[in-house]
């Protein structure tokens, strides 16, 4: 397939705005389960930083794409790191939901986009590149919030920081299993 003949991203647009805030939502939820505690602790070699801390790496995340989104610029290395959203988890829980209003609005946009992360030099990418980005960086940092509670035995889900691919294949797996029985 030529690049012109590409199909064109607003399919995946909508797709990956659903799985954004599918994650967040998974967020809210969690958020709602657990207490100030669980957000906040951290246990030194084990894990230095909080559930609060990757809440609020994620949600920096995406107020560096919605702040760079009118533009087409978006610059991760400008991180706010919200310290409060660290340390309040309603405060947590407003943001995750002010992202998802925000998000929501969003259309979407075909042109080139330029990314900066990790370095002084900037990429060629594009919306729906950034929406696959901080769909995988946050069920990336989901995982660790995971075994974080984990370790302090709470349960957050099976399917918390699981990314959406193998949460298919899961099923597919779960379906198939289920035919091998019946065959039997």
């Amino acid at each position: 397939m030529n690049f012109q003949d590409r199909p064109t991203n607003i399919p995946a647009h909508e797709a990956l705005l659903a799985a954004n805030l599918h994650v967040l939502q998974q967020g809210l939820e969690l958020l709602a389960q657990i207490d100030d505690e669980q957000y906040t602790i951290t246990a030194g070699t084990l894990f230095a930083y909080g559930v609060g801390s990757h809440v609020r790496h994620c949600l920096d995340s995406y107020a560096c794409f919605l702040q760079g989104a009118p533009q087409g610029c978006v610059d991760y290395d400008k991180r706010e790191r919200d310290e409060l959203t660290a340390r309040d988890r309603q405060h947590a829980r407003a943001r995750i939901e002010w992202t998802m209003n925000t998000l929501r609005a969003q259309s979407a946009d075909a042109r080139a986009w330029q990314v900066r992360q990790d370095g002084p030099h900037w990429a060629v990418s594009s919306q729906a590149r950034e929406l696959q980005f901080l769909l995988s960086h946050t069920v990336h940092h989901y995982a660790l919030i995971a075994l974080i509670l984990r370790l302090q035995g709470f349960e957050p889900g099976a399917e918390f920081g699981v990314a959406p691919a193998t949460l298919e294949y899961w099923q597919t797996q779960q379906t198939s299993h289920a035919e091998a029985v019946c065959a039997r």
